[in-house]
């Protein structure tokens, strides 16, 4: 008897734990998580999906384009109070954007993503910090700081943003560009332009007008 008890529970494992099996009912739950999710959300466009759990905060706040992706990992954090302070927020996502896992967006002031945007694993945008970087904050613990902002954060269209990289306050990135992998961007990127490093600097122009062979323009030192 304990012999065909174990060979039933040892079937219903194939049966149910198989690897196709796992991956339609994942997806599914997915597809259901999200549209949970997207009903705490300001605005939501048609033909979003979101795979796993959603790390949200002021999803009031929020609004988010047509045809958005984004996989595993999402953080979204609007914030409109916080230790003591409060705030009007803005996070605006275009349409037809895709981040990959463990991308992590944080506003206090204003975030705006713009259209066909791609984001690598594990980017970071922010548009504030916590307290300010002086004598005001000594001896307060850094969770207890109210948040600040430099200014808001812009991405245009078409940007590439590569793997661990991270955009800070009060920078825009402009039409076209590419941000290199793991590149800290402290300050305002130009259109059609790559960037890379710590801190992050011009290292070509994407520039179709440029009278360099090929398209591409040097110069790191208007950045």
């Amino acid at each position: 008897m304990k012999r065909a008890i174990k060979k039933f529970i040892l079937l219903l494992s194939r049966v149910f734990y198989n690897r196709p099996l796992r991956s339609f009912f994942g997806k599914w739950h997915s597809i259901f998580r999200w549209n949970a999710t997207s009903k705490l959300l300001k605005k939501v466009g048609e033909g979003s999906f979101v795979q796993g759990a959603v790390q949200l905060h002021g999803g009031e706040y929020i609004e988010i384009g047509s045809c958005f992706s984004a996989g595993i990992g999402l953080t979204l954090q609007a914030w409109d109070s916080y230790a003591g302070q409060s705030s009007s927020p803005r996070l605006v996502v275009g349409n037809h954007v895709m981040l990959t896992d463990h991308v992590h967006i944080s506003c206090a002031d204003s975030v705006e993503i713009g259209d066909n945007v791609l984001m690598g694993s594990y980017v970071f945008v922010t548009d504030n910090s916590h307290g300010n970087a002086d004598s005001s904050s000594l001896g307060v613990p850094p969770q207890e700081r109210p948040l600040t902002s430099k200014g808001p954060v812009r991405i245009g269209k078409n940007v590439w943003i590569g793997r661990g990289a991270v955009i800070l306050p009060g920078v825009s990135v402009g039409d076209n560009a590419i941000v290199g992998a793991n590149s800290v961007v402290t300050k305002s990127v130009p259109a059609n332009c790559v960037v890379g490093g710590i801190p992050a600097r011009i290292i070509k122009y994407l520039d179709g007008n440029s009278e360099e062979s090929g398209g591409i323009r040097h110069d790191k030192t208007q950045y």
